[in-house]
């Protein structure tokens, strides 16, 4: 029961929350190009 009301221990969060950090990073970085935004959604 405690882990399902901490879904922030699972590792599929982390997985998750660095995707995005990395996604937004990639994308302010190329300032609009797509090269990385569809190599992140098919990696």
């Amino acid at each position: 029961m405690t882990a399902n009301q901490e879904p922030e221990f699972s590792p599929e969060s982390e997985l998750a929350a660095t995707e995005v950090v990395i996604t937004e990073e990639e994308l302010d970085d190329v300032s609009g190009a797509s090269l990385p935004i569809p190599r992140l959604l098919n990696p």
